[in-house]
């Protein structure tokens, strides 16, 4: 917790801010770079945190870095240096960063405002306040750096675990968080799909297409957390059994990862087995345009339309009648030998007979 962060910090300066007179603390972090963390996909870069210290409390803010609007900060990220003066000597509205009050409405003596500084720009500030005037302490840019990527590595480890706990048996589980455009992997599914990076993004294609298929595989998981979606499978569960051949028994057929972009799979009945359950309800599903549908269709007076509708709300068996164009739904992008092709089909079943209009 960013508490102990701070309490962290406090305590190698603890000694020299009480003989100056220190009472309360703000640190302000004005925007962050979380690389490739889960954070990078959830916050806005310009976020700006706060936290401000009367001990023993600490409490924290987040808001948008418009808020900072007439506070102190902006005149400290005007001057680029320090600013310290005693309350008596403030003759114009200048609000706080937590509260956002008028620093002559508060109670203190003197005030000392500390940039921290990376690559020339201001990237957070230190506020101390004392009870006695003129108060000062030496900050180092380097302490100061340290405390603000202490921060924000607590922060991602802080909403990583979150999210985590909502996941059972976590070191044997893939993951990935989605966010718009933005995803997040886990090094589990990072290392697996081969990426160098933990963030990506769906705009390439080649990631969408593996991202796309890990969530619509068998046994995915979901939630959501904030504005993330977030799906998780065991890894137990993605591991090809082990076959000598190309046969694979129809109770796994689920753990066929379809790693082709075209596979072929045909089932076959045993002579040595009674039916599976699963074939069993596959053999009713291509058998029952004729021995049931057949009687639905004389039955609603050879009605096509009613007949496809009562097909799909009975039994949810779904095909197109006679003269559907299906091709903009069902399509599939693919490249063969350097060339791109938009493959098509108008998918349906004919009922009845081999030359049957009724599909």
């Amino acid at each position: 917790m960013y508490r102990n962060v701070i309490l962290e910090f406090l305590t190698n300066k603890h000694l020299v801010l009480s003989q100056n007179g220190y009472f309360r603390m703000t640190i302000c972090e004005l925007g962050c770079n979380y690389s490739d963390t889960l954070l990078k996909i959830v916050n806005k870069s310009d976020d700006v945190n706060v936290y401000n210290i009367t001990e023993p409390r600490i409490y924290q803010k987040s808001y948008d870095f418009s808020i900072l609007e007439s506070t102190i900060i902006m005149m400290l990220i005007e001057m680029k240096t320090e600013i310290t003066f005693n309350k008596s000597e403030l003759s114009f509205e200048l609000l706080d960063p937590y509260y956002l009050k008028d620093l002559q409405e508060l109670d203190f003596s003197s005030i000392q405002i500390t940039p921290i500084m990376e690559n020339d720009e201001i990237v957070g500030a230190v506020i101390v306040y004392y009870n006695l005037e003129n108060g000062k302490v030496k900050f180092t840019n380097n302490e100061l750096i340290k405390l603000l990527n202490n921060l924000k590595n607590d922060r991602e480890m802080d909403y990583l675990s979150i999210v985590e706990s909502k996941i059972t048996k976590l070191n044997e589980n893939y993951y990935l968080c989605i966010k718009g455009s933005n995803v997040y992997l886990n090094d589990l599914l990072k290392n697996k799909f081969k990426f160098s990076t933990n963030c990506v993004s769906l705009k390439d294609a080649n990631i969408k297409k593996k991202v796309n298929a890990f969530i619509s595989k068998h046994g995915v998981k979901k939630f959501k957390q904030d504005d993330l979606m977030v799906y998780y499978i065991e890894k137990e569960k993605t591991v090809k059994p082990k076959i000598d051949n190309d046969l694979l028994a129809l109770y796994n057929i689920n753990n066929h990862d379809l790693g082709e972009d075209f596979s072929y799979i045909m089932i076959r009945k045993s002579p040595l087995n009674t039916l599976p359950k699963e074939l069993e309800v596959i053999s009713f599903w291509l058998n029952g345009f004729n021995d049931i549908n057949y009687k639905l269709y004389e039955y609603n007076g050879k009605n096509e339309k009613v007949t496809l509708d009562m097909m799909k709300s009975t039994y949810n068996i779904e095909c197109s009648g006679k003269g559907s164009k299906e091709e903009a739904s069902f399509n599939k992008e693919m490249e063969y030998l350097g060339k791109n092709y938009l493959l098509t089909c108008n998918p349906h079943t004919k009922l009845f007979n081999r030359h049957s209009a009724q599909r």
